[in-house]
């Protein structure tokens, strides 16, 4: 009887447990590329987290979705130059500034950041702890925040005295303060930062990506290829969202563990 129940024990401790629904959080961070006039190429951080969802089809085969909020990101800029025109046609000092260069150079950087819903649908290859995924996703973007650097430099500012020039013209002294507030400042810097509703509020494209899940972390690497232009418009090039991102995870298992002995 002793030997009969130490077999029973033996047996049950070598049962292995399955289990086909496994949840858990998801963070991680998306890294936009860019590329800039000064830096090159280089990456803007987004975050990412949300609640992800895993079903074990069998040993190789598993689907996985969640529902995520996620910060995209996209970085331009532009280049403008305008050349300082008299605000009163004087004459003799029209002549004399044809042989300036009166341009004021204008830099414009802007951000835009769109905070989305997402939920992707993926089938996940595995072989023991690593998995090979991919699938599609849709994202549904509700906040568009716009941020705006502009930077402006009139370098001949610094070098060119139009009120002394006016005095020399007229000799009232009047007309040399009134044209000198239209004359830019040499260096200048605005930020602004606003919401946006003009900018697609859907995002739909696929995804990509490898795995490592131990028993309940994992971690995750994929890339993120976007289908749909971001503004809402086709206007020039399409701009869509393309990026990479990382994650970890710590998922549960739901339910109750399936005890599953071998047959000789």
């Amino acid at each position: 009887m002793k030997k009969l129940l130490t077999l029973i024990l033996i047996a049950g401790s070598l049962s292995s447990h399955a289990q086909k629904w496994f949840i858990g959080p998801e963070l991680g961070m998306n890294l936009v590329p860019n590329t800039d006039d000064t830096l090159g190429l280089n990456f803007h951080p987004g975050w990412f987290g949300g609640l992800n969802a895993e079903y074990k089809i069998n040993d190789f085969l598993s689907a996985r979705t969640g529902i995520y909020l996620t910060q995209k990101q996209k970085t331009f800029q532009t280049y403008d130059s305008s050349e300082f025109a008299l605000p009163l046609p004087i004459p003799g000092l029209v002549d004399l500034l044809e042989s300036f260069n009166l341009n004021t150079y204008t830099e414009t950087r802007n951000r835009v950041s769109q905070f989305y819903f997402e939920l992707p649908l993926m089938i996940s290859a595995n072989y023991k702890q690593i998995g090979a995924y991919a699938g599609p996703y849709v994202g549904y973007n509700f906040r568009t925040v716009v941020r705006t650097e502009e930077r402006s430099n009139s370098p001949w500012v610094s070098v060119l005295d139009i009120e002394s020039l006016v005095g020399d013209i007229d000799p009232t002294g009047t007309l040399g303060p009134l044209i000198n507030g239209f004359i830019p400042a040499e260096e200048a810097y605005e930020f602004t930062s606003e919401t946006s509703s003009s900018y697609s509020t859907l995002d739909f494209g696929f995804k990509f990506g490898l795995r490592y899940q131990a028993e309940h972390l994992g971690v995750n690497a994929f890339y993120n290829f976007g289908l749909l232009d971001y503004r809402g418009s086709s206007i020039g090039k399409r701009q869509t969202h393309q990026y990479f991102r990382f994650s970890v995870n710590y998922n549960f298992g739901l339910g109750k563990a399936k005890n599953v002995t071998g047959r000789s």
